[in-house]
């Protein structure tokens, strides 16, 4: 069994995370939140599976009722509430440009989302969202840290709970959770076209050293 880590898509520059997949603030993944994420991103269009936080996994409404049908079944759901949605046609843009993409007025995608005010227009023509509360499925030994929110970690096999979509966790690390899929999970994400995603293969390891 292979293990890997869902991450977002290297595109734009550092804008991309941010027009793609929108955000989140950082008090929705503290420990003891409850309610709503808030969500701030681009719309009316969005992708059917979103990464806008550390480990806060999003999907639309048609995708969630395809996810009854995988192996990913079981899966529970909450409510996001659409803090800020920006009217903006990202779907349109050249996606093989390194940089932020350039509107009409010369203006960059980035600096327009972040300068927009709320569209209620464009936040009622987008799909429901919700957001997957996924469970802790094993434990995550951090291996070293390549940058300030960067790591690269390794699954603790022993620990896992046989889930192919779940939260890995150590406790030591400064975010301490990881999206994580197996590659039975991987293959069907996949062969259901999820874009803007990428997966990066972890390392597996027996260590008893921590658990979930």
């Amino acid at each position: 069994m292979k293990f890997y880590q869902l991450e977002v898509e290297r595109i734009w520059g550092d804008s991309g995370n941010v027009i793609v997949h929108g955000f989140i603030g950082l008090h929705d993944e503290l420990e003891g939140h409850t309610g709503p994420v808030n969500l701030e991103r681009t719309g009316p269009s969005c992708p059917k599976l979103t990464l806008p936080g550390l480990h806060t996994l999003i999907v639309t409404d048609s995708f969630r009722n395809k996810l009854n049908d995988s192996p990913f079944a079981g899966l529970s759901y909450c409510d996001v509430n659409i803090e800020k949605c920006v009217d903006m046609p990202w779907e349109n843009f050249q996606r093989d440009k390194d940089e932020s993409p350039v509107l009409e007025n010369g203006e960059s995608a980035e600096d327009r989302f972040y300068r927009s005010p709320h569209s209620s227009s464009a936040a009622s023509k987008m799909e429901k969202l919700w957001q997957c509360q996924l469970e802790v499925g094993c434990a995550i030994e951090v291996v070293n840290q390549t940058s300030p929110w960067d790591y690269n970690v390794a699954i603790n096999l022993d620990s896992w709970n046989g889930r192919h979509l779940f939260i890995g966790r150590d406790g030591s690390a400064i975010i301490g959770k990881w999206i994580v899929t197996t590659d039975i999970g991987k293959d069907w994400l996949e062969a259901n076209d999820i874009e803007w995603i990428e997966f990066r293969e972890l390392a597996v390891g027996n260590s008893e050293r921590t658990k979930p």
